[in-house]
């Protein structure tokens, strides 16, 4: 990670005054019966999830404790934009819906949210889609892998026809 966006971390985070960022990471697979919740933290953490997420909208989610970490990432010229995750201390939680997801050819996907210690009702930020994981190694008790965010260049946002009348020039 370059020293501009650890500088630029520090000073977000240094104006969160009162309160401790904690950060959520919501797996979920086509197979599972539910998303998976992770919280960077040593306790389990109870938070919602907002009202306009596509899954678990409104929802109170109960996110398990383990060692997160992000170990590198950033965003480079001509590349796909990703980050490299750890999670330490896999727990049975994980184990079995990963081993699960691992005999699938459909890809696991990955959401970021941040909260507050102090207002776990309302996440300061969430990623603007959902990532794909992929890379994933596991050991005994550890997991890393990548989440990429998809090509939203070749997503189709154009689904009306722009006229005059639905688009008026101003």
């Amino acid at each position: 990670m370059s020293d501009v966006w650890t500088q630029a971390a520090l000073e977000a985070h240094a104006a969160c005054a009162g309160g401790v960022v904690l950060y959520v990471l919501e797996l979920w697979h086509a197979d599972w019966d539910s998303s998976v919740f992770c919280v960077a933290n040593w306790a389990d953490v109870t938070v919602r999830i907002e009202s306009t997420a596509s899954r678990h909208a409104g929802q109170d989610v109960l996110c398990i404790g383990l060692p997160l970490e992000i170990v590198e990432g950033g965003i480079e010229i001509a590349a796909t934009p990703s980050v490299r995750i750890r999670i330490d201390n896999v727990t049975g939680e994980l184990t079995a819906p990963l081993e699960l997801a691992a005999l699938s050819r459909t890809p696991v996907y990955a959401v970021v949210r941040s909260y507050r210690d102090d207002n776990l009702a309302v996440p300061l930020q969430v990623s603007p889609c959902d990532m794909t994981v992929t890379a994933p190694v596991a050991t005994d008790r550890t997991v890393e892998a990548v989440l990429t965010v998809p090509d939203i260049m070749q997503k189709n946002y154009l689904t009306e026809m722009m006229t005059n009348d639905t688009c008026p020039c101003v």
